[in-house]
């Protein structure tokens, strides 16, 4: 009995303290009033910051065309490696043409792409449907954008081989799919650049 009456009376002397610390500095009730009103607003926008999160989050169409972009990157200064290695690798001369295709994978292919892929995700929002724009025109671009590359990448070599009709024809599709793809970047991207006084 001795303990417990001794153990009531530390927990009361406790309140009492308590109780006089808060009655004593009435000064401090304005700033816990605005921790508390803080916190209430931060519940209230709490179920909101999920879809500002997705925001910051890199698109699927942007990761595309910056792994597209690698890829090219890589391909790129694998066939300069094999036209400036030709000799040493003892490869047939036929390899030289493949030379004037770097360029257009390292150009198109790999700075082109990851503009576009970058460019789809940072810039201005334009509201919060389709905050990013039209998804499949931004898809429609990635897919013509990438099959004009192949197509160039394979007819420009053989065109300078052969000189051939299906090739020279192929080279001409890939202009028109690359062309038709920038068009479509262009008419997406467009109402994303504005300044505060256009609507």
């Amino acid at each position: 009995m001795g303990r417990k009456s001794l153990l009531a009376r530390n927990v009361s002397q406790l309140s009492t303290s308590a109780e006089g610390v808060f009655s004593n500095h009435n000064h401090f009730l304005p700033e816990m009033s605005i921790v508390r009103a803080i916190g209430l607003n931060f519940l209230l926008i709490l179920p909101h910051l999920e879809g500002i999160a997705k925001l910051f989050i890199m698109p699927t169409i942007s990761r595309f065309f910056i792994k597209a972009g690698m890829l090219f990157f890589l391909a790129s200064f694998i066939t300069l490696f094999l036209t400036e290695m030709r000799e040493f690798l003892n490869l047939p001369p036929e390899i030289a043409y493949i030379r004037p295709v770097f360029l257009h994978m390292l150009m198109v292919g790999w700075i082109t792409q990851i503009i576009l892929g970058v460019s789809i995700w940072m810039f201005p929002i334009r509201g919060r449907q389709n905050p990013r724009g039209r998804e499949s025109w931004q898809w429609g671009a990635f897919v013509l954008l990438n099959v004009g590359l192949l197509l160039r990448v394979v007819s420009e070599p053989m065109i300078a081989l052969h000189r051939d009709f299906p090739w020279t024809l192929l080279i001409i599709l890939s202009a028109v799919l690359q062309w038709a793809a920038v068009c479509l970047y262009v008419a997406d991207i467009w109402s994303r650049v504005k300044g505060r006084s256009e609507k």
